[in-house]
């Protein structure tokens, strides 16, 4: 094989509009051929650098094999028909700002150019601004706080922030006579109304305006007025104080029932801070399941299973089951409740058998009630393998359903949950019905193995 000159590694990793063909990629380097050579056994293009690497790792060129067709002897031509095809192709610039686009042949033309537009360059005016070379201009003649410009009131030319700032106090073309027109001269324009308030020829109201007097007049003259208005203003007065005694008292009114509410309000947040104590307290994670039509359902001896929920993020995944008229030693006398096991995304990541403790509750539908009923199930080494085992889908069923007839040996539960008289009675503070509603809160405390 004949030594090449290695100038580049690898094809063009350029982002191309339209993707070569698959015959001009370089089958070593998975890029647009860079210099495109053919190999002389299977016609295949490679980039120049990648065939020098090829001969480079042989040493010797009759030991040379084809990385494609795996022909002893390779060796490659240039083939510059494919060279001319690939450098015809329009790209991006290489700058994520630019957006140029154009034949690889002139990219990099381009970029020489395009590298010194998009170069972050100072401000000539010194003004501290660091911009891209193709915003100066723009920045020089709108926004440099250090450009000449004439202040619009006079014929004086200088930096921007001079005269935004200390000319703008010394202006002679912005020193202006009262608007009132009294005897005061050359006021600065940003110091029109503070003379305002003391200017005896502006309009103001009687300083007891806030008592009924409507009078306005000239500052000058208030003095007088309210001299002359003494005892008319004296009686406006008496009046406006007797109607703050009544709305002082309507207040203090409000103010007791407010604090009989406020009350009433801390006596609500007492019980709520109970229940989150409850509910908070040695537990871990909870869910919270509601079955619907429970009449209904308890009336057909119907068995209800939840929706399928997780002890845990990542955790062991579980339906609630629900015998309505009872199971085992519970039945017609007992609602029975169970968990039941099944095949969950992340049991390869979870220990088993199954162990801990879960605290189910049927919560009572009163608000701020404490009166919950709650019952323990517990996973621990006398729980049958057949319920704390980890659960394997078996063949031609895609069924997770868990029958009642296999209850007891795929859930763990208490087939005793809460008796039918329990469960229906209803008083001023207990009531577990809310729409036909129950209500089941469980919390998991799960037993990990290290």
């Amino acid at each position: 094989m004949a030594s090449l000159e290695h100038s580049a590694t690898g094809g063009y990793e350029n982002e191309f509009i339209e993707e070569p063909e698959d015959r001009l990629v370089c089958s070593i380097c998975l890029f647009p051929c860079r210099d495109a050579h053919m190999s002389v056994c299977c016609g295949h293009n490679f980039c120049r650098s990648c065939v020098v690497a090829v001969a480079t790792h042989c040493g010797d060129s009759t030991k040379c094999v084809c990385p494609v067709c795996r022909g002893w002897n390779f060796t490659a031509f240039k083939n510059k028909q494919a060279d001319r095809e690939i450098r015809s192709f329009r790209v991006y610039c290489t700058n994520i700002d630019c957006t140029w686009e154009g034949e690889l042949n002139d990219l990099s033309t381009h970029v020489s150019t395009c590298r010194d537009q998009f170069e972050d360059v100072q401000c000539p005016n010194n003004c501290g601004e660091v911009l891209q070379r193709r915003y100066i201009t723009s920045h020089i003649e709108k926004d440099c706080s250090r450009r000449l410009i004439q202040c619009q009131y006079c014929d004086t030319s200088e930096e921007k922030n001079y005269i935004e700032g200390t000319h703008t106090l010394y202006c002679p073309n912005l020193w202006r006579p009262c608007p009132n027109k009294c005897n005061t001269r050359n006021i600065p324009y940003d110091g029109i109304m503070a003379h305002k308030q003391e200017c005896p020829l502006e309009k103001v109201n009687c300083e007891y305006h806030s008592v009924g007097c409507c009078k306005r007049m000239v500052r000058r003259k208030r003095k007088r007025h309210e001299k002359v208005k003494m005892e008319a203003h004296l009686r406006m007065t008496k009046i406006k104080l007797s109607e703050t005694e009544v709305k002082l008292s309507e207040t203090e009114t409000k103010l007791s029932e407010t604090e009989v509410r406020l009350s009433e309000t801390q006596i609500r947040l007492n019980a709520l801070e109970t229940i989150v104590a409850k509910l908070t307290t040695d537990h871990g994670p909870q869910v919270r399941v509601v079955m619907p039509t429970y009449t209904r359902l308890k009336q057909t001896n119907a068995d209800w299973y939840s929706a399928m929920f997780e002890t845990h993020p990542r955790g062991y995944r579980m339906k609630l089951n629900v015998v309505c008229g009872g199971h085992d030693n519970g039945t017609g006398t007992h609602l029975s409740v169970y968990l039941c096991n099944i095949i969950g995304p992340h049991d390869s990541e979870l220990s088993w058998p199954l162990r801990g403790e879960f605290t189910i509750t049927l919560q009572n539908q009163f608000r701020n009630s404490v009166e919950d009923y709650s019952r323990t199930v517990e996973y621990n080494n006398f729980t049958p393998d057949s319920v704390s085992r980890r659960m394997k889908r078996r063949k031609r069923s895609r069924s997770i359903r868990v029958s009642l007839a296999r209850c007891s040996g795929r859930a763990w539960g208490l087939a005793q949950f809460i008796s039918n008289g329990d469960l229906s009675k209803e008083t001023q503070t207990c009531r577990y019905f809310l729409g036909d509603k129950l209500t089941f809160i469980i919390w998991f405390t799960i037993s990990r193995k290290k």
